[in-house]
Formats: C-alpha cells, structure tokens, sequence
C-alpha cells in the first residue's frame, strides 16, 4: 500500500482538473483538507486489507475530483480492470467523464501513463485494456409537473445511514465534520 500511495501522490502532481473558484489548477498543489482525510483514509483502509468504502460529503470539498483521479489512476496501472460509475443524472454522468478525459489528456508523456484508445458517451477504454463504463441511475420524477428532481436530503440521509448500517466492514468516511 506504501508503494501505491506513493505512486498516487507522484501521478497528482501532474493531473490538471477544473474548479469554478480558480479554473485550471494542478490537483497535486491544491490539496484542501477533505481530500487529505478520504485518502488518509483510504489507504489506512487498503493497509486493514479494506477495499470498499462509503464517502459522506456535502458540495464542493473536492472530494469527487480527487476520487475520480485515484479511481483513474486505479485502472491505469492495473491492466484489464472492469469500472463502472453510476451518476444521479445524466448530466453529472457526462461532467465526471468528461473530466476524466481532459485529466488523461493532461498527463505529461513522461509518466507513461495509459492512452484512450476507445471513448463514447458510455465507455473509456485505456491501452492498457481497462475499461470505464458509465451511467446514469436516473431520479425521481413528478408527475404533476414532469420536473426531474434529485431526491430528497432526508432521503439520502436516510440511505447514507442505511448504506453504513447493513454493510459494517466499509468504513464510513465523513467528510461532512464532527
């Protein structure tokens, strides 16, 4: 785990990714503390031989670009790797996919990492032969006024509570504070 947590933290510094607050910016040099905790915490979960975990965040910690980076890098150095990204919507579906190639397409040549060699709406797929898949779970729709909408907070804390109850070996990482 040492050596992979080494490795994730030489291939961040040379990941650019965008942020409405400050645009382009290398994700390596603006680590804000959120992101410190989840990966604190998932490598001490891989060294308890842990290899499942839920994230409790809100809105705009960076949480979902770092985690998108070391699911990246993930099926980067792993040859023949099967991912698949579930979004609420399409929209956030098309955004992480899109972030995810403009991160490939960032990466200096000098790290050999892996080329896109085949990308739809649905699929990246690396030379490496690992794939991505990704989709769109849908929401919850009125019918009163056809309106999509997310579901409620309530609701998803009632599902994040749920997620974290009937499934104890995955630690819980809260990143929402104390």
């Amino acid at each position: 785990v040492a050596v992979f947590k080494e490795q994730y933290f030489k291939f961040r510094k040379s990941v650019i990714a965008n942020s409405k607050e400050i645009g382009r910016f290398c994700l390596g040099d603006h680590t804000y503390r959120s992101q410190s905790i989840l990966l604190d915490g998932i490598f001490d979960g891989l060294a308890n031989d842990i290899h499942d975990f839920k994230v409790l965040k809100s809105r705009q910690l960076g949480v979902s670009t770092e985690s998108r980076a070391l699911t990246l890098f993930w099926i980067g150095i792993h040859d023949g790797l099967k991912g698949y990204m579930v979004f609420d919507t399409d929209a956030h579906k098309e955004e992480a996919r899109l972030e995810l190639i403009g991160m490939i397409q960032s990466l200096p040549e000098s790290i050999k990492f892996p080329i896109i060699k085949r990308q739809n709406r649905y699929l990246l797929e690396l030379s490496n032969g690992s794939t991505m898949n990704f989709a769109a779970a849908g929401v919850r729709s009125s019918k009163r006024d056809g309106l999509r909408r997310r579901p409620s907070r309530k609701r998803r804390q009632r599902l994040s509570l749920l997620l974290s109850q009937n499934l104890p070996a995955s630690p819980l990482l809260n990143l929402c504070g104390p």
